[in-house]
């Protein structure tokens, strides 16, 4: 996963977007370390001027990740909570049926 990141960082950015190479090593740091190490590698190395983008496009990563991922468990619950009720309604008919009751529908 570190690879394609740092493919598409790398070449990609550069052709597509035009970055240059500080700026795509700082870009792959902040995809893979987060704001804080991108900010950090990017005072070390004395490119002062990349901090706060740094820090901002990692920030804007962590909220996109953690969006993706309340959606998707969302949707992995809705998924569960569907299939625990048809589980539910089976072995309700099939109780039903087997004593032999009677079952009344509703029309409307």
């Amino acid at each position: 996963m570190v690879f394609v990141n740092m493919f598409v960082t790398f070449f990609e950015g550069q052709k597509v977007f035009g970055f240059t190479i500080e700026e795509a090593i700082l870009a792959s740091n902040a995809n893979i370390g987060g704001p804080t190490t991108a900010a950090a590698m990017a005072v070390s190395k004395g490119w002062y001027r990349f901090v706060a983008p740094t820090m901002l496009v990692g920030t804007l990563g962590i909220y996109i990740r953690n969006l993706y991922r309340n959606i998707s468990r969302k949707l992995t619950h809705i998924k569960k909570d569907k299939h625990q009720l048809r589980k539910k309604l089976r072995r309700c008919l099939s109780y039903l049926l087997d004593k032999r009751l009677p079952i009344v529908v509703w029309e409307r």
